[in-house]
């Protein structure tokens, strides 16, 4: 993989995101690839990241819609009392679609939950028992042509 990966991969998720894509990677973007590199990130995992971006730009569950980042802002944005750059936010091993959900699907998905709970807690109570296997006789029985025998036997005598 290569840095030019990573532009493509932005502007392939440009069209899923909404947000502008680049005609090529400008000097600042290099600068925040590069930086980005050094502080020891794969260039796997900021292409993981722009895909979990516009991921989260693209679907409705979401609240997060700010689609106005260039590449280089997306790798390098953060403020002070961030823990890291905002880009991490949508690094793959810590992404979290719970944290960017509208209060509306976070309500849903508790309710949810709390169904599942309740339903989990009855069964816990009221244990459905195992049903009893019945084993019944292995009886051998008599072939048919002998049975219509005996009744035609019956019939003539």
């Amino acid at each position: 993989m290569t840095v030019q990966d990573i532009l493509k991969t932005w502007n392939e998720q440009a069209k899923i995101g909404g947000y502008r894509p680049h005609r090529s990677l400008l000097p600042d973007a290099k600068y925040a690839i590069k930086q980005t590199l050094k502080e020891g990130w794969q260039i796997e995992d900021i292409i993981g990241a722009i895909k979990n971006y516009a991921y989260v730009l693209s679907c409705e569950k979401f609240f997060f819609k700010y689609n106005q980042w260039t590449l280089s802002q997306f790798l390098s944005r953060g403020k002070k009392d961030d823990k890291g750059k905002r880009w991490t936010w949508f690094h793959p091993e810590y992404f979290n679609e719970e944290k960017w959900y509208t209060k509306e699907v976070k309500q849903k998905l508790t309710q949810e939950r709390e169904r599942l709970a309740m339903i989990e807690k009855r069964r816990d109570m009221h244990p459905i028992k195992s049903p009893v296997k019945v084993e019944l006789a292995k009886e051998e029985p008599e072939p048919i042509r002998e049975i219509w025998k005996e009744k035609q036997a019956l019939l003539k005598g």
